[in-house]
């Protein structure tokens, strides 16, 4: 069990144990092979999260340390394979140029798909607005379609899509149902959106979907729970925001990228809303 639990201390980064996608894998790998069932299937949620070098890299440092041999360890103790950072983001394209925030991005020395297959090129970006474009191999034959509504409504019910804390929670797309809670974000900020659907971090960038499967928003933050509780004395419960649609379509037009829009029409089971985002929705990694 000690392979196991090294494996997952390098998995969540925990226990002053930096975060470590390559040397969870490893310690996975050691301990499924003495037959650990629990380490096996970690190990096989973890690998798509890997670019094949680092599955490779992971593979060899866990043969030599079944053969004995300790693996050596890069500058400063630690191996920074692993992405440092996660998000999600939507094809607005069949062509592959893909939505999400500009913080998603911020900083990232690369940007990838799960797999590490499709590398991501950033080619605009926006950051009053937090919005970037990402310009991707892939190809979609469902890309997003975004609301022609110029607002929402007070009390719509909406579905947020993404992919949140990837190593943690299921590597398949996550969905969340809530309602539009206000018009406008912290300080009547009316670019933006509160909803009471969940999120966490790594669904930044993710879309908003309304009960058609139209984007009406860009998930883009939650409010801090720790800080309002420090200056309120309560937690706040489901005080999340997206960035309007309104605002996105400013943004794609600039930057002259032709997109789908539709009117709201019959409503649709939030099962096909789903089915609908997780053929446009993507994961994004970040490596600084």
């Amino acid at each position: 069990m000690r392979s196991t639990h090294l494996g997952i201390l390098y998995l969540y980064g925990i226990v002053g144990v930096p975060r470590n996608y390559l040397r969870a894998h490893m310690w996975f790998n050691v301990a499924a092979s003495k037959g650990n069932v629990e380490a096996q299937r970690k190990r096989d949620i973890l690998g798509p999260l890997m670019t094949p070098s680092q599955l490779a890299e992971a593979q060899a440092l866990a043969r030599g340390w079944k053969a004995g041999v300790v693996p050596e360890r890069q500058s400063g103790g630690r191996v920074s394979a692993e992405p440092a950072a996660t998000g999600s983001g939507f094809a607005v394209t069949s062509s592959g140029i893909i939505v999400t925030n500009n913080h998603v991005v911020e900083g990232c020395s690369r940007l990838a798909t799960p797999g590490g297959q499709e590398s991501l090129r950033i080619i605009a970006r926006d950051s009053e607005n937090d919005f970037a474009l990402l310009q991707s191999a892939l190809t979609f034959g469902f890309p997003a379609v975004l609301s022609e509504n110029s607002t929402a409504k007070l009390g719509e019910s909406v579905v947020a899509a993404g992919y949140p804390l990837l190593g943690l929670l299921a590597s398949s797309l996550n969905v969340t149902t809530g309602t539009v809670s206000a018009l406008a974000g912290p300080q009547d900020d009316i670019r933006l959106l509160q909803i009471t659907a969940p999120v966490q971090p790594g669904n930044s960038g993710g879309p908003l979907l309304d009960n058609n499967g139209n984007v009406i928003g860009v998930i883009v933050s939650k409010l801090d729970a720790v800080r309002m509780a420090r200056i309120t004395g309560d937690i706040p419960q489901n005080v999340n925001f997206a960035i309007k649609t309104s605002v996105l379509r400013g943004f794609l037009e600039s930057n002259g990228v032709a997109f789908r829009s539709s009117r709201p029409m019959n409503p649709l089971p939030t099962t096909e809303v789903s089915e609908q985002a997780r053929q446009f929705t993507v994961a994004i990694l970040c490596w600084k």
